[in-house]
């Protein structure tokens, strides 16, 4: 069936938060924000009821498959699915990168000719963060040959219009960049610079010799090595490369990956060049598991988008500063404002 339902967003007070723009692979970017980093989306499907499930299990066996066929696109302030799945009731699951919502789960009607839509009411985040205390040299040092929007990135990260939860990711991977595998030989100085940071990973310039070390480890059992990694977002760096016009052909390139041994734990996926006199690239994130970085698609199933953690950088604050080793490296903390 030719079916197609909506998703809006509003605040608490019942004013409509515009969706602006659909940008593939499965991210918004919302009105009225000076920082428009875009933010991924998930949507989960599960039928509401035993007769709508087992004309989904139909539908999926005469397709061959678990996947839904809808296509995303912006309409008005929404984001609007359209494609074919059979009539029936749904329970439709919504997760969005760096927003709370009230309710994540709404039922829907899904029926050819007709459009429903369900309001997601954003509820406000009031966490920020504070700096503290110096930053440790070493990471200082990195702050200060990288540039972010345009801003050196010690300023970038003073700018209070920069997301809160851009900020401390960039800072807790730098803190665990500081003391892995060592304190005393950390990978830091061989950041070159940082040219992206996101609510959960950053992208950085690396010194070949990282790539090299990061082998050594993982021949000695201390690291893991995925090579190819298994998730496609990783690809996204090279896309970046591409866009910035860092690198002019990137598909010579190859991804090899890396993960620390601990929980949580840091991991770094190598953007290895053609030649090794090439320019090396890194994405790197701390790991916990993450729906929106790791699913392939915008609309799931719904079991699906509880399979992992959301990365929020600003509870994870809290567990790397009860950490010893990577506490003396955040220079920040995180505050909850008191509600009047």
């Amino acid at each position: 069936m030719a079916v197609s339902f909506s998703v809006r967003l509003e605040d608490v007070d019942g004013q409509r938060i515009p969706i602006m723009e659909y940008t593939k692979p499965q991210h918004i970017v919302l009105a009225g924000e000076v920082d428009s980093w875009p933010r991924a989306v998930v949507l989960g499907l599960t039928a509401a009821d035993p007769i709508t499930e087992k004309l989904l299990e139909q539908f999926f066996q005469r397709e061959g498959g678990r996947g839904f066929h809808l296509t995303a696109m912006h309409a008005g302030d929404t984001l609007r699915l359209r494609g074919d799945m059979p009539n029936g009731s749904y329970t439709l699951q919504v997760a969005i990168q760096d927003l709370k919502l009230q309710t994540e789960r709404f039922t829907i009607k899904v029926q050819e000719g007709h459009e429903d839509t369900v309001t997601a009411v954003v509820a406000a985040d009031r966490r920020g963060i504070r700096q503290v205390d110096a930053f440790d040299p070493q990471i200082e040092q990195v702050l200060r040959i990288s540039t972010l929007e345009g801003e050196n990135a010690l300023n970038w990260l003073a700018d209070l219009n920069q997301r809160t939860s851009r900020r401390a990711c960039l800072q807790n991977i730098l803190a665990k960049l500081r003391c892995a595998p060592s304190v005393n030989d950390p990978f830091l100085p061989l950041i070159k610079d940082v040219f992206l940071a996101a609510p959960d990973r950053i992208y950085a310039t690396i010194d070949r010799r990282l790539h090299q070390r990061l082998q050594e480890l993982a021949a000695a059992g201390q690291w893991s090595h995925e090579g190819v990694p298994e998730s496609p977002c990783h690809a996204r760096l090279l896309q970046q490369l591409t866009e910035r016009n860092m690198v002019a052909d990137c598909t010579r390139y190859t991804l090899d990956s890396f993960r620390q041994q601990t929980v949580p734990s840091v991991q770094i996926v190598v953007a290895v060049p053609p030649e090794p006199t090439g320019n090396y690239y890194a994405d790197i994130d701390i790991d916990l598991g993450n729906p929106f970085m790791d699913l392939r698609g915008l609309v799931v199933h719904a079991a699906e988008v509880a399979s992992g953690e959301t990365t929020d950088h600003l509870a994870m604050w809290k567990t790397l500063a009860d950490d010893p080793e990577v506490s003396p490296f955040l220079a920040y903390e995180v505050v909850h404002p008191a509600i009047t």
